[in-house]
């Protein structure tokens, strides 16, 4: 089966893999290739080029066009999508206007596709920039997610959101998975033996999105007796309010430090220098961080409204909190006080994320998705064309 999977800013060549959801698409790609789909990546860059992954899927990248209009893409790409996509696509970004550029060529050619928002509709996604979001998603969003074939989700808990705007499409549900071989046991094993409790929050610096004000406001209530540290590390989002500023309003200034990104260290390496990761986020599709924390065998903290929440609850390794400073708090002094149990709890993680979230038996399992829906896909635009 050909799958084709779009994500704009894949890198063309493969690598280096920096933010979530380009591990999350690579990730799928291998999975569905190792389960025998012939995959291609389709992505936007400086040059056309097609190149063979060592996970076996093709990168193929087509050149910017010369438009610097956010909607923009280029003929030629617009030709591969209507003429050579037999298959399913997948389409990858939230509230991204090439997206609704390949969506629309799709549709035009009664091409099938999947969309994978790696988001949640959920209100607070609303609630910041307002003004551009909801004309963007009365006059496109909505319309991509209305003609898909069907939506791609991490949890299934985000149909609610769905439903609740409106949207009547089909569901499928895929999570983001790991490589069994990503973490050596030797690495994950690594376990500090001195000093007060490390926390460490590790990804993308949105204060408001990521809930990084929750958390350092919770950490401030319960770090002084145990001596506790934070490190916040990775790139910064944007105009974002000061961590720095905020810490010393806190009067945390002295136990947390500020980070930034490093691409060259593999991130379940670097977790295997703290104690618990902190994920607080006030939406989360899913949290690629988390999953990396299971592997290096890391105690986590992570907010109920995350995609990978129910698997840290089903796997025992963490506390799932809600995104607020009271509940935050609480959590972080439940997980203090079961200090003696960490390393058996991150095991535990490991363990389950090799047992349940490997990539092959994600890939194997979006393949059924799939083949039931290519042929339903397709007798539509048969009907549609007798109809017409």
């Amino acid at each position: 089966m050909n799958v084709f999977l779009y994500l704009r800013h894949f890198p063309p060549r493969g690598a280096p893999l920096v933010g979530g959801t380009e591990k999350a698409v690579h990730g799928f790609a291998a999975g569905l290739a190792a389960s025998g789909a012939n995959v291609t990546v389709l992505c936007t860059g400086p040059n056309d080029s097609v190149v063979v992954a060592n996970s076996g899927y093709a990168i193929r990248c087509f050149a910017r066009p010369a438009s610097r209009r956010p909607f923009a893409i280029s003929r030629e790409m617009k030709h591969y999508l209507a003429t050579e996509t037999e298959g399913v696509v997948v389409l990858n970004g939230l509230f991204t206007p090439s997206v609704f550029s390949v969506a629309r060529t799709l549709w035009r050619a009664r091409k099938p596709y999947v969309f994978a928002p790696h988001g949640v509709y959920q209100p607070e996604l609303f609630r910041r920039n307002t003004h551009l979001k909801l004309p963007y998603w009365t006059l496109f969003e909505r319309r991509v997610l209305g003609n898909a074939t069907a939506i791609q989700v991490q949890d299934g808990r985000q149909e609610h959101w769905l439903r609740a705007r409106g949207v009547r499409t089909p569901v499928i549900v895929v999570p983001s998975g790991v490589f069994a071989d990503d973490v050596p046991s030797n690495i994950a094993s690594r376990w500090r033996s001195e000093g007060g409790p490390a926390f460490l929050f590790f990804g993308r610096i949105d204060v408001y999105g990521k809930g990084l004000d929750l958390l350092l406001e919770a950490f401030a209530h319960v770090a002084e007796p145990v001596d506790a540290r934070l490190t916040i590390q990775g790139p910064i989002s944007g105009r974002q309010p000061s961590i720095r500023e905020l810490a010393v309003k806190l009067g945390v200034a002295d136990r947390v430090t500020l980070l930034g990104p490093d691409y060259d260290t593999p991130g379940p390496i670097r977790m295997a220098d703290y104690d618990v990761v902190c994920i607080p986020s006030r939406w989360e599709s899913y949290s690629v961080s988390g999953l990396e924390a299971m592997m290096a065998a890391r105690v986590i903290l992570i907010s109920n409204v995350a995609g990978l929440a129910p698997h840290v609850a089903a796997a025992e390794c963490g506390a799932l909190v809600s995104p607020d400073v009271p509940t935050m708090t609480t959590g972080l002094r439940e997980l203090l006080g079961r200090r003696a149990h960490w390393r058996e709890m991150g095991w535990c993680g490991r363990q389950y994320a090799l047992d349940n979230l490997q990539w092959r038996q994600i890939g194997s399992a979006a393949l059924e998705h799939y083949r039931r829906l290519v042929p339903d896909a397709t007798a539509t635009r048969r009907n549609a064309s007798h109809a017409t």
